[in-house]
């Protein structure tokens, strides 16, 4: 099917083969699902556009691999460029609201900040707000716990947990999933959802639930809690939520058809770090499968997209996956103040102040030979010759107040 959308003075023509599988049995692209993406905040074309969405079957019926030519952006070609600094979700309620003070503002920018992939961004906006601790802990914190684990620092995300104390019971499943307990997460995510059971797209614990009984080889409880949140998500209508929802229901009953739309749903959306997980959980799939091709293609995606984001655990299993399917990790190509890693910061704040290599070395408790690795790469990344160009570097390079 082909409908023709008014937005920002543009036409757009999209096709749509919508199926059961994206947004409900029965759902039309002309009416009911439009008015609901409309419902969820009156948002226009221009903020995060109505996709084509992959059809499950059906007479007819067309699908659309995200991996193919006009499929999902691809990241290697820079396409995440003004995407990334939009907000990423006009219309779906914000995480903080009602707040004290500016603290809403702030758990808003560290919030859309994680959801770009700007992690390094979203740790220094919420270090702004002075958290961990104060009131604005549970709702800066809980992005700031999320940008720490997509880093691949369980321990700073232990930090901001402890700080928090028992309110971010979801978020501490995490750290414990990440940690290899996965009994401790499943009860952390089903002690938030006794708590708090109405859906929030921004704490889904149902689909982290879901995706730990999996793992613990409980199918029937993950796909039921998995079907529970993407319904919740159809109903509120925004592409991200159901696009979460969808891949967690595509990884604990192999739908390869639902990874598919997930991808679709994130292909145009500013929610970068979502899009790289679904790309590898989708390549994942098209490599058990045994798709090779498509998996490459895809793991490739989803490895320059982690890497972009700084996501490095996510980055190190969509590498290993990409191996196994008979690909190279490609090069990747990152600049700028978030190219850099929390070491290479520290010796260039250091070395912008005026201290030596040998002055940095001891302070960080490293030697002098990895203090000048690290400001050799300083100065690949910030585009600079030397020391000398750092300090104005840097300050150009910070945000803003």
């Amino acid at each position: 099917m082909r409908y023709r959308r008014q937005g920002g003075g543009a036409s757009v023509v999209a096709e749509a083969p919508w199926s059961s599988g994206v947004w409900g049995a029965g759902t039309a692209p002309g009416v009911a699902s439009r008015h609901a993406w409309r419902r969820a905040g009156g948002r226009s074309d221009r903020d995060e556009p109505e996709p084509s969405v992959p059809s499950t079957g059906g007479k007819g019926a067309t699908r659309r691999d995200p991996t193919a030519a006009g499929g999902p952006r691809d990241p290697a070609r820079g396409d995440m460029g003004t995407a990334r600094r939009e907000p990423v979700i006009r219309g779906e309620q914000g995480p903080a609201r009602g707040e004290p003070g500016n603290h809403g503002q702030v758990a808003s920018l560290v919030r859309d900040a994680y959801l770009a992939g700007r992690l390094t961004e979203a740790v220094k906006r919420a270090g702004e707000a002075a958290v961990p601790g104060g009131a604005a802990v549970t709702g800066a914190g809980r992005w700031l716990v999320l940008a720490h684990l997509e880093a691949g620092d369980l321990d700073a995300a232990g930090r901001v947990l402890d700080a928090a104390g028992g309110d971010l019971r979801s978020e501490r499943g995490l750290l414990r999933e990440a940690r290899g307990d996965l009994p401790g997460a499943l009860a952390d995510h089903l002690d938030h959802g006794a708590a708090a059971p109405a859906y929030t797209p921004d704490v889904p614990w149902r689909s982290r639930a879901a995706l730990v009984h999996h793992r613990l080889g409980e199918p029937t409880e993950a796909a039921r809690l998995a079907a529970e949140e993407l319904a919740a998500a159809r109903e509120l209508g925004a592409p991200r939520p159901v696009a979460v929802s969808l891949r967690a229901l595509g990884v604990v009953t192999g739908d390869v058809g639902a990874l598919a739309g997930s991808a679709v749903l994130l292909a145009e959306s500013p929610a970068r770090l979502e899009y790289a997980h679904t790309l590898y959980h989708l390549g994942d799939a098209y490599l058990s499968a045994g798709r090779i091709p498509s998996a490459r293609e895809t793991l490739r995606q989803a490895y320059l997209l982690a890497a972009q984001c700084g996501a490095r655990p996510l980055t190190d299993r969509s590498g290993e996956l990409l191996g196994r399917a008979g690909g190279r990790r490609p090069r990747t190509v990152r600049t700028g103040l978030a190219a850099l890693t929390r070491q290479e910061l520290a010796c260039a704040e250091r070395a912008a102040a005026g201290a030596t290599n040998q002055e940095i070395a001891d302070d960080l408790f490293v030697t002098r030979r990895t203090v000048e690795t690290h400001l050799t790469w300083v100065y690949r990344k910030l585009g600079i010759s030397g020391r000398a160009e750092l300090a104005d570097a840097l300050a150009n390079l910070r945000l803003p107040d």
